[in-house]
């Protein structure tokens, strides 16, 4: 049975080309009968052509034009077509540039030249309806070369992908292909976009997944580039990089140098020099030692390695040292800030060999009124180091040595900063270290004898050398923090609750760097500079530079513009670590609540906001809300674990 109708209409449906017999028309498309046999509809952008037709058309005779038309395409060569009109400035009917190409404009022809030339975007530009006009030369050469361009990456990443392929196969591959393709796979898994390279290699490896970083990582652990507990965000701020060739060979030669000319006042002779740490500790850089003057009177001296005497503040190594900004502190990865020769070996505090040190000599009458202050350069062999623990045992167990004087100085120093607004809280505290490939949890509390005794010393020094700085005029980093903020909303919560502790903390500013001498509310100092850790932060190493210089005559001292164009940098590396290191904290502290296996854990209630809970797990640390009112203020209650993905940072809880 025919069709009536003299009007055949192309239109592209779906990915195919479809041509239908006109029955009506409007505004918005046509009604046309189809090779299928049905009556359809078709929007008036589908539309390629329409033509007058003689003759009795059917279904199978629209069938078999549409099958024409689709060979007649394969013979369709723009690019010739181009250039036989390419000097001519007018458009073209779609029947003149088919009786060039074909010599007929016979339907199946004239649809194959309208699909050509509505799909093509290189030689002809539509100019109106049924009319294309020639680009120009210079623009489809160029365009020929984007093309080019697309079709080499688009090869490219198909090759990365075959290699991956072939790789997990087990079976040969190309290597530099491979590589292609681990690194847009490593990018993949830290990008938060997710570019069409990428896109196209998952898809051709197979791998679809809603999250797409977490399957890229998944084929780089299955390839065996990551480990389980790859921590991607090394990846994205490029904290992975081991320090260049040329600073290591520096590192040593600066090492052999120092090695060759050790000079300097021996500080602290026939002193007990302690250096107190964290057993795991191996850049030793803060040391502790006592002498009584007299009745009620003390000097403390609190010795700080001095890398500077070793590496030149203008070296290669130090300006890597800058770059760097402080060493990355991970459970599972350190990121020196110095190569290890110099951090871990050269300028280390040792009990087996002199090294550069300045000691801080602080004059302290019992009751915590500082009597003197200088500082001294020179080179200190430790007697003795001592952990934490072990320094706990020895104020438990001796009540008349040197560490009972120190803690009590120092327990005198915490109360008058107390009196002077500093906001301290003692906490339980939490640390994770991977050990033998499985996260270990180590507990401490902030307010220990050990922990008071060494810390306010290490305060006190940097509010006495923040003092020294400001009195003599000389050029120096400060970190200041404002007061707390809206700290009239905690009225009524209990001083001593946890709530009361998180509310503050939160109305805490963040303390920045300055060159001027700022208050530090936190710390309740009026000017505080940190020098106790030259070995792990780049300021406390500019200040060595900058107080040696001034004992030296001001040689080389840095000027305050000198100073405020580190601040950029270390402001920026500090926010990044501070991410870094709290991912990667929180990723091994849920990892070894997975390990654990255990479905109820023990919590503390925190405080209640909004129809939600906030609680603080006994075992990690780890805070984590629930909905609903659960429980009172600091109460401990048992909750059960619904789901936990270390991965995809997933801890979910319930009362």
């Amino acid at each position: 049975m025919g069709y009536e109708g003299s009007i055949l209409v192309l239109a592209h449906v779906g990915d195919q080309l479809c041509w239908g017999l006109l029955q009506s028309r409007d505004s918005r498309g046509v009604d046309v009968l189809t090779s299928d046999g049905e009556r359809l509809r078709w929007h008036a952008r589908r539309i390629l052509l329409d033509i007058a037709s003689e003759g009795h058309w059917g279904a199978d005779n629209l069938a078999q034009l549409e099958e024409a038309t689709v060979r007649a395409g394969d013979a369709v060569d723009l690019s010739e077509l181009w250039g036989l009109v390419s000097s001519e400035n007018r458009g073209f009917t779609i029947q003149e540039l088919c009786g060039m190409a074909f010599g007929d404009a016979s339907p199946q022809y004239m649809g194959a030249m309208a699909a050509a030339l509505h799909a093509d975007r290189i030689y002809f530009k539509a100019e109106s309806k049924g009319r294309f006009k020639p680009r120009s030369e210079s623009l489809v050469q160029m365009t020929l070369e984007q093309q080019r361009a697309e079709n080499e990456r688009r090869r490219r990443v198909l090759d990365a992908a075959q290699a991956v392929q072939a790789r997990i196969a087990g079976q040969d591959y190309d290597r530099d292909a491979f590589m292609r393709g681990v690194a847009m796979l490593k990018e993949a898994a830290i990008s938060d976009e997710w570019p069409r390279d990428h896109k196209l290699l998952m898809e051709t490896i197979g791998m679809v997944d809603p999250d797409p970083a977490i399957d890229a990582f998944r084929v780089l652990q299955q390839l065996g580039v990551f480990h389980e507990d790859e921590n991607l965000l090394l990846y994205k701020y490029r904290l992975d990089q081991p320090f260049p060739e040329d600073v290591v060979q520096e590192a040593n030669v600066l090492t052999v140098r120092s090695q060759d000319s050790h000079a300097g006042e021996r500080l602290c002779p026939g002193l007990h020099v302690i250096a107190v740490d964290d057993p795991w500790t191996t850049e030793v850089d803060d040391a502790l030692a006592m002498e009584v003057l007299g009745d009620d009177l003390f000097r403390v001296h609190v010795l700080i390695a001095d890398p500077g005497a070793v590496v030149p503040v203008d070296s290669q190594v130090a300006m890597e040292a800058q770059g760097r900004g402080a060493t990355l502190y991970l459970p599972n990865y350190k990121r020196l800030m110095f190569p290890a020769v110099i951090s871990e070996q050269a300028c280390t505090l040792s009990t087996d060999r002199d090294v550069y040190a300045m000691d801080f000599q602080c004059d302290l009458a019992g009751n915590g009124t500082v009597r003197g202050f200088s500082i001294k350069t020179g080179t200190v062999r430790l007697t003795q180091r001592l952990t934490y623990e072990q320094v706990e045992s020895i104020l438990a167990g001796d009540t008349d040595s040197e560490w009972t004087i120190l803690y009590e100085l120092a327990r005198v120093l915490r109360t008058q900063r107390l009196q002077q607004g500093a906001s301290i809280f003692d906490t339980d505290n939490v640390t994770v270290r991977v050990q033998d490939g499985r996260p270990v949890i180590y507990r401490y509390y902030t307010g220990s004898p050990a922990r008071v005794l060494v810390s306010e010393f290490m305060v006190l020094v940097g509010g006495l050398a923040g003092e020294f700085c400001k009195l003599h005029q000389v050029p120096a980093i400060y970190r200041q923090c404002g007061p707390p903020v809206d700290v009239e909303r905690l009225s009524g919560i209990p001083e001593d609750s946890m709530e009361y502790r998180y509310r503050l903390l939160q109305r805490m500013p963040r303390s920045r760097l300055t060159v001027h001498p700022e208050r530090h509310y936190g710390l309740g100092i009026d000017a505080y500079t940190q020098v106790t850790s030259p070995l792990r932060r780049y300021q406390d190493f500019v200040m060595h530079h900058q107080i040696k210089a001034f004992l030296s005559g001001k040689n080389g001292m840095w000027s305050e513009q000198d100073l405020l164009r580190t601040f950029g940098d270390l402001e920026s590396v500090q926010s990044i670590y501070s991410r870094v290191t709290r991912a990667a904290t929180r990723y091994f502290l849920l990892k070894y609540l997975l390990v654990q296996g255990k479905m109820e854990l023990q919590a503390w209630v925190v405080l209640h906001e909004r129809g939600k809970t906030l609680l603080s797990l006994k075992d990690t640390g780890l805070s984590t809300w629930v909905k609903g009112t659960v429980g009172t203020r600091d109460e401990a209650i048992t909750v059960r674990v619904d789901e936990l993905d270390p991965r995809r940072d997933i801890l979910k809880v319930s009362a």
